[in-house]
């Protein structure tokens, strides 16, 4: 209702279905037939399969009495059942050939794509593309904080506290105990970043890949960099007034709204995807809120609702369904970033 893209959910077995859908949908919404778009996944690889039906399947309403031994022995047996009638997408099909379709294979070992033509199917094809059964954890921090003369400033580039150098290298210490073989690391290009992260550059072992990003730097504040919250209210109060009222699509005067750093992180978000390593990101507080509603299935505007522990670390493991998240604080709280 009033959106611009609508997702229908289906197993669509045969080509006479699928032409009963196209057909209903031409019908219903007057749509023409390139924006109708087919997503399907095939998988023959048996890994992938055991481990799909195990993390996501097993865990699901119709089998909350079972073993997952049991789950996936019944999970096989429905599949079976399934390719005895179905009729995958075929390029140059009489009637498919004029379809739009997307079709990927064993989790991105082949993309097939057919009258893929505008910005929003291409778009759908390059991150159906990236998709991965198994991902690697994930951590994300908060950088350090920063020196107490900027600490409740908005944006800045200052140095870490001695607190904030304390949580790099506690920070560094707690990965190190996890014991991955590698470990990439991601951190805004800018001084809390980069001195957050310092401790995995100095590491001599070979386990952690750093990479700034321009991507995970903070929201633009505009006219309002480097004031305090006490100064916005006082020399901007109708714009705090508007905050309060929606803070997600609210734009800081010749700076950014929190949906537009969103889009911003799009591209990170494709990347993290496709990542199978475990990968820590360290990033500032609106940057990691829309990192977390994003893995954790919320809404995009509900990222504002999120409240950031400051020297704490999120482990966030994306191969249960839901995502599962743990929290882990690193030294005495001195705030939060509500």
């Amino acid at each position: 209702q009033g959106g611009q893209v609508g997702i229908f959910d289906a197993t669509n077995t045969t080509r006479a279905r699928r032409a009963l859908m196209v057909a209903h949908f031409q019908a219903a919404l007057d749509l023409p037939l390139s924006c109708i778009v087919f997503l399907e996944i095939l998988c023959t690889d048996d890994s992938i399969v055991r481990h799909t039906i195990l993390q996501v399947k097993a865990k699901g309403a119709d089998y909350v009495d079972k073993t997952p031994e049991e789950a996936l022995h019944d999970f096989q047996e429905r599949t079976k059942q399934y390719e005895k009638v179905y009729e995958p997408l075929a390029l140059g099909h009489p009637v498919e050939r004029k379809y739009s379709f997307i079709q990927l294979h064993n989790a991105g070992e082949v993309l097939v794509q057919q009258n893929i033509n505008s910005g929003l199917t291409r778009s759908i094809a390059d991150f159906a593309g990236r998709l991965r059964p198994y991902t690697g954890v994930l951590y994300i921090a908060e950088p350090g904080a920063k020196a107490d003369s900027e600490q409740f400033k908005l944006g800045g580039n200052a140095p870490l506290s001695c607190s904030g150098k304390a949580f790099a290298q506690r920070l560094k210490r707690w990965i190190d105990a996890r014991g991955h073989p590698k470990t990439t690391v991601w951190c805004p290009n800018n001084c809390c970043g980069r001195q957050t992260v310092d401790p995995f550059v100095a590491d001599s072992t070979g386990r952690y890949a750093v990479k700034p990003w321009r991507a995970l730097l903070d929201l633009d504040y505009g006219e309002c960099e480097g004031w305090t919250r006490a100064e916005v209210e006082e020399r901007q109060p109708e714009l705090l007034s508007r905050m309060r009222d929606d803070e997600y699509f609210t734009q800081w005067p010749g700076g950014e709204a929190p949906y537009q750093l969103s889009s911003r992180l799009s591209y990170c978000l494709k990347e993290i995807e496709q990542e199978t390593e475990p990968m820590l990101i360290v990033a500032p507080p609106v940057v990691v809120r829309v990192l977390l509603s994003y893995t954790l299935g919320l809404l995009p505007e509900q990222c504002m609702q999120i409240t950031i522990h400051r020297h704490s670390v999120y482990v966030i493991d994306m191969n249960q369904e839901p995502a599962g998240i743990e929290m882990h604080s690193l030294l005495a709280e001195e705030g939060d970033s509500g």
